[in-house]
């Protein structure tokens, strides 16, 4: 079997928490209901993750709650990576590279810039800054996740709440 790979950057997010803290930023009105869009967007695609994994920060939480919710994927199942918030491109490739090859797709959700530096990494057609609630599908013709490095994937679509890319038909 081939591996799928879901990059999506969390939705919108207030500047500023209460607390101080960029990990307590939490999504505005306009974030959610953007999340919840590209998950109805998503389902309409065909594409099923079998695992959602995310930063733990409230924004990323926050986003994969409402696709969870929204594909009917149990919300306790959602795996939150704490090296996911604050990562570079290394560090996601280390998760990546460890996923369960039981798992044939797998969404990540998270923050940029390291997930646009991830998705430019892994596939085929260089991504011009992943929009908030941004998500892109990148195909691997492999049957090991650990396998996966640069350039290996091709890049099938970025969707985000304002734009629509196919790069593979």
């Amino acid at each position: 079997m081939s591996k799928k790979l879901l990059i999506v950057r969390h939705a919108h997010a207030e500047d500023y928490a209460s607390s101080g803290k960029d990990f307590d930023r939490v999504l505005t009105s306009k974030g959610e209901a953007s999340a919840i869009e590209m998950a109805k967007t998503l389902a309409q695609t065909g594409c099923s993750p079998q695992l959602l994994c995310s930063s733990p920060a409230l924004r990323a939480k926050k986003t994969a709650e409402l696709f969870a919710e929204t594909l009917a994927y149990p919300v306790a199942k959602i795996n939150f990576i704490d090296n996911i918030y604050e990562a570079g491109l290394y560090n996601l490739m280390g998760i990546i590279n460890r996923f369960d090859n039981a798992l044939d797709t797998i969404a990540i959700f998270g923050h940029n810039p390291a997930f646009t530096y991830l998705a430019d990494y892994v596939g085929n057609q260089p991504i011009d800054g992943l929009p908030k609630a941004g998500m892109v599908l990148v195909h691997f013709e492999a049957t090991d996740w650990a396998s996966i490095t640069q350039g290996s994937g091709t890049t099938q679509w970025l969707r985000s709440p304002k734009e629509n890319y196919m790069f593979v038909k």
